[in-house]
């Protein structure tokens, strides 16, 4: 449950004064809207001025019940591996953002670039979720640096492997159209390992199948079963034929 949050801005020196006013007014806007949604404040912080670019950067404070936590490291043998909402959004509008026309040459349909656009810039977390989610999940992860990337979280912190069907990857109808405007295949481990979706990666008992969809349900919130877990080690990922994939990287790396 989320509770409050400590923000720093530093603000360019160049910035004129009604322009750091405006700025100011939508990004305070826009954090009221985010508080009253999700139902939590701000502690403090700091604001400075600085020669470089605009820099921002928030910490933010939640609580759990004792004892239920639903940590990377309880995945089991047997399992299956669902993941909620889409994936791949995002990273295309990532490369939106950063006018990436060579990966978007062959999307141009306005509704798909809007798709895309929100994904990346106004991310859902998935609070409304968690109180079934604590009820289901044996292990879970957000899906920030790639959906393969934090597979392999789970998969070391459980000691277990995970193998994931790559075709059975949710995707909008967007992106699903931009993978098949391409090498399909290639297209859809471009997207498993690209980051930036925010969503929920977990596992479950095969006999909580019910209550996964249950839940997921309440909220109109797409889940999609996607794997199994079974004893070994890291990731494998399936193809369509279920035969194994040869994949360099696995997501982002802070390295």
């Amino acid at each position: 449950r989320p509770v409050g949050y400590f923000l720093s801005v530093a603000w360019p020196k160049h910035l004129t004064e009604t322009d750091l006013q405006n700025w100011m007014k939508a990004f305070s806007k826009g954090l009221r809207t985010e508080q009253d949604r999700f139902g939590f404040s701000l502690f403090g912080g700091d604001t400075v001025k600085t020669d470089g670019p605009m820099s921002i950067s928030a910490t933010f404070l939640g609580v759990v019940p004792k004892g239920k936590a639903v940590l990377r490291s309880g995945a089991k043998a047997g399992d299956d591996i669902w993941v909620t909402g889409n994936i791949g959004d995002a990273y295309l509008g990532l490369q939106l953002a950063e006018n990436a026309s060579g990966v978007l040459a062959n999307s141009s349909d306005p509704e798909d670039l809007w798709v895309w656009e929100e994904a990346f810039r106004h991310p859902t977390p998935r609070l409304l979720f968690r109180k079934s989610l604590r009820n289901v999940a044996t292990a879970c992860a957000d899906i920030s640096d790639g959906l393969l990337s934090e597979a392999g979280h789970i998969a070391k912190a459980s000691q277990k492997r995970l193998t994931i069907n790559l075709h059975d990857m949710p995707l909008s109808k967007a992106s699903s159209k931009w993978c098949k405007a391409q090498n399909y295949e290639k297209a859809l481990i471009r997207l498993a390992t690209a980051g930036d979706d925010y969503e929920l990666l977990f596992t479950a008992d095969p006999e909580k199948e019910d209550l996964v969809k249950t839940g997921a349900q309440k909220l109109n919130l797409r889940v999609s079963k996607i794997g199994f877990v079974s004893e070994g080690q890291g990731v494998e990922c399936l193809d369509i034929n279920e035969k194994r994939l040869s994949i360099e990287k696995s997501g982002y790396s802070h390295d």
